[in-house]
Parts: C-alpha cells; structure tokens; sequence
C-alpha cells in the first residue's frame, strides 16, 4: 500500500531530465478520482490472498468463495466510485460551460472529397475549408481520424456544430475501407501506414501540420502514431475512448484485466479471418438482432442529447449506428480489413513510447466502457507528459455521440488552455446561433 501511495503522488525519485513535481502537481495527482478505486483493488487483493490462505488452512471457506468475494468486491468498488465521478465532474472547469455549448452553433461543415496517391495506394480524403471570419481560428486545421468501420465523420458532430466554419475539418478513408482500396501486402494495413497516410493528407490539402488532431478508438492510436512519427506535423491530439495498445488485453474487463480472455478473443478473431463464410452467413443475422432488440434500448439510454438532436435529427443516434455497420456489411474486402485490423490493434502498442509524446493530450474515456476500459486512459495519462483526463461518468465506447456536451466542453477548455484557441469561438460562432435554426 505505501508503495501504491508514492506512486500514484508521483513516487519518490524524480525522472531524468525532469524537474521535482511542485505541491500543486502533487495534490492534483492525489486527487485523481483513480487513486481511491486503485487503493481499493490493492487491498482486494491482500483480502483475496488472505481468503485462499484460510481456505487452504481449512479455517473457512474455499478459494471459489474467496474469488467470488473479491470479485464482488471489486463490482462495489466499481458502483462507490460513480458518486466520486459526479462530484469531482462538476468541480471541473468544462462545467461552467454546459450551458454555452448546448445549443448548437453550426450545422456541420459540408466536406468536399478528393484523393491522394501514397505509394499506389489512392487515399479519399474529405475536406471542409474554412471561411476565414473568425481571426482568432483562421488558419486552423482539425484533422479527424476515425475509429475503426465507420466512414465519414459522423463521430465528431458536437466538435463540428461547435466550432463549424471557423476552422477547417479534414478526414479521410483508412486504406482498406470503402473506396479506398485494399493493399496486396498485408503488412501495409497497419496503424503506422495508417498514420503515415494521415500525413500525405495533411500536405495534400495545403498545409505544414494539423493545430489539432482528434481520434476516437482505433483513431486515437493512429494520432499517437501520428505525433510519434512526425512529430512536427501536430500541435495538440484530443482521444476520445482510446488505448495505448495490446487492445485484446482490457476488452471486455473493466475492473481489471482477467487472464486467457484476451487470448480468447484474439483466437475468436483469428477463426473469423481464416473463415469468412461465417461473418458472411452470420453478419446479416446480428445486424437486424442490433437494429430491432439492442440499438432501441442503447439510444433510449444514451440517445438524449439536446444538442446533437438540434443538429442531426432525433434519431441521431440509430442513424449513426446504421451507417456505422451498413458500410462495412455492404463490402465482403472492408469486412475482412475490418477482421484483420482488429489483429493489428491487438498487435500494436506505443506504451513504451508515450512519455516521447510531448505534445498536449486530452484524454476522454467513459466509465462505462467494456471495449477501450478507462484504466488504458489512466496508464496513457501517467506516461504523456503533457496529458489531462477526463473520465466521462455516464458514458461507454462512444463518449463524444453519448455525453456530447460534458466531452464538447472538455474539448474547449483544453484547446483554450494548450493550444490558445478562444474559448467559445466567439469571432464567428457567438453570433451564429440562428444557423443553426
């Protein structure tokens, strides 16, 4: 425990080429919502040691019921800390904007398409230019990677309405994808291609770096790649339910990593790459299991944003998931790359690289979220030097479409504090809100 303690304050011995943490620094980290949840699992486990002792002593009980305790345990532990969130979120500086941003400012931007050639490969990228009124933001690129099977940029509506025509938007189709097309090598469908193609696109449009680069999933470890590789084409990166690697070792365990069940996964996935017949047979199936049983209940839960439902509709939310899955059921090659991306996320890890990233990092994860857990956001935010997190109480893999307004304000107040953006846009997107009508 006293060694859990120094370590989530910062620890005892300062790394090299580091200056001593101040005593703000120091209660900031002491008063990570994490550090409570964290002393609780370490002592779970002396109490899970202590019951398979006494049952191996024959003082009472037995290891199951020992294991079934901890587990039980650990599922508290998981429920006390929700109230800890809420507290703790309404002290954040995001707070004070709930108000500003939830009216939508702008529709979002209409994009313009066209294609990039790097290496044989032909990328379709999608720009949205912006109009130079507000001076403030003129001139600033937001480059928008993906998560993986979704095409366009449906994801970072509440970005968009928000910051609209102030800025420009510029996103494209990952090789592989849709019109894209697939690589003969399959070497070539990798998170560093990914990110080295994400580069191409940048200089293709017309400019020397991206001012912001945002990510949602799989998109979130192309950024990093990203600022790994060119380090000098972006400013700021903003990763919404992200991961630092190894995706297979956290999906599906949110209180803690359990063993084999990432090796299940990654053995369930393997079979479906090598026998195609079954998603072909079976996709349609749990595709209309979602449409009818499962996405009705998710968006009554979820679904209830005012501001995404001023901009995109009321069914914002089943719409978005329809285009989601529609595109990847309706092509058997974006499938497949789909399959085998999958094997690259689980394959692919920066961990060791993340204290490289030097430059400013929001990190948004939902407390419920069983695909990208936020404890990968937690160990993401102790290596990025210059990170901040933001653990969204009441949303799971798809933050920014399910708390919009808690994540749109999270992205302001980062983007006014280490990029020096305005804060409300208020050059061009104060004086707009009837465009929105």
């Amino acid at each position: 425990l006293k060694l859990q303690f120094l370590y989530l304050i910062g620890g005892p011995l300062t790394p090299p080429n580091c200056s001593a943490p101040n005593m703000f620094e120091l209660r900031q980290r002491f008063m990570h919502y994490y550090w409570l949840r964290e002393v609780l699992y370490a002592w779970l486990l002396y109490f899970l040691c202590f019951s398979t002792t006494a049952a191996e002593l024959g003082v009472g009980g037995d290891v199951f019921t020992g294991a079934l305790a901890f587990a039980a345990c650990a599922a508290a532990s998981y429920v006390a800390m929700l109230p800890v969130l809420l507290l703790l979120q309404h002290r954040r500086p995001s707070a004070k904007l709930l108000k500003d941003v939830s009216e939508a400012k702008f529709r979002p931007p209409v994009f313009e398409a066209f294609e990039v050639d790097r290496g044989g490969a032909t990328l379709h990228a999608q720009i949205a230019r912006s109009d130079g009124k507000d001076r403030a933001l003129k001139g600033k690129l937001v480059l928008l990677c993906s998560p993986l099977g979704q095409c366009g940029p449906d994801v970072y509506a509440p970005v968009m309405s928000f910051y609209g025509p102030s800025v420009t938007f510029l996103t494209w189709d990952y090789r592989g994808f849709f019109r894209a097309g697939k690589p003969v090598n399959p070497r070539d469908l990798s998170i560093p291609e990914h990110a080295r193609d994400a580069a191409a696109v940048v200089k293709a449009a017309g400019f020397d770096h991206a001012d912001l680069v945002v990510g949602h999933s799989m998109g979130t470890a192309v950024a990093q790649e990203m600022a790994l590789l060119f380090p000098d084409c972006v400013k700021g990166l903003v990763l919404v339910n992200g991961f630092h690697g190894n995706v297979f070792q956290t999906v599906a365990q949110p209180l803690f990593r359990v063993p084999f069940v990432g090796d299940l996964f990654a053995a369930f996935v393997d079979c479906l790459v090598r026998n195609p017949w079954v998603v072909e047979n079976l996709g349609v199936g749990m595709v209309h299991f979602m449409y009818s049983l499962w996405w009705p209940v998710y968006t009554r839960v979820f679904g209830r944003s005012k501001l995404l439902a001023a901009v995109q509709g009321p069914n914002y939310f089943p719409d978005f998931m329809k285009r989601y899955v529609g595109g990847l059921c309706e092509s058997a090659s974006s499938m497949d790359s789909y399959l085998r991306m999958f094997q690259e996320l689980n394959a692919h890890s920066v961990y060791h690289l993340l204290p490289r990233i030097t430059q400013p990092v929001l990190l948004i994860s939902g407390y419920l979220d069983t695909v990208t857990p936020p404890m990968q956001s937690v160990e993401m935010a102790r290596r990025i030097p210059h990170s901040v997190h933001y653990c969204d109480p009441f949303s799971s893999h798809c933050s920014l479409l399910e708390s919009p307004e808690w994540c749109l304000a999270e992205v302001i107040v980062f983007a006014q504090s280490h990029l020096g953006w305005p804060r409300a846009a208020e050059g061009a997107c104060g004086k707009a809100k009837h465009k929105a009508d």
